[in-house]
């Protein structure tokens, strides 16, 4: 079953507005971003802190509403989230 969680934020780089999707398939979250409403979502290797922190804020929203996420993937983005380094500047993390 594949699961996506979208949200809009600040391009790190240039501080531009982006829509980032991240998507659960085959247990692995993969997010994707596009720079432009009506563009082609690209994959994105560059993940922030902030991004799984919003994810994570997501999902929990979500499973509170029983809105198809399992208490697994709630604990699973909890357990990535305790596990990354503070981000002191917004960097995004390869």
């Amino acid at each position: 079953m594949s699961r996506d969680v979208q949200w809009i934020d600040a391009d790190p780089a240039s501080g531009e507005r982006r829509w980032v999707c991240a998507e659960k398939f085959a247990r692995q979250w993969r997010f994707k971003v596009k720079h432009h409403r009506r563009d082609e979502w690209t994959r994105t290797s560059q993940i922030s802190r902030a991004m799984w922190e919003e994810l994570l804020d997501a999902i929990e929203r979500r499973y509170q509403r029983r809105e198809g996420i399992s208490e697994e993937d709630v604990a699973a983005v909890r357990l990535i989230v305790t596990k990354l380094p503070p981000d002191n500047d917004d960097e995004p993390r390869p």
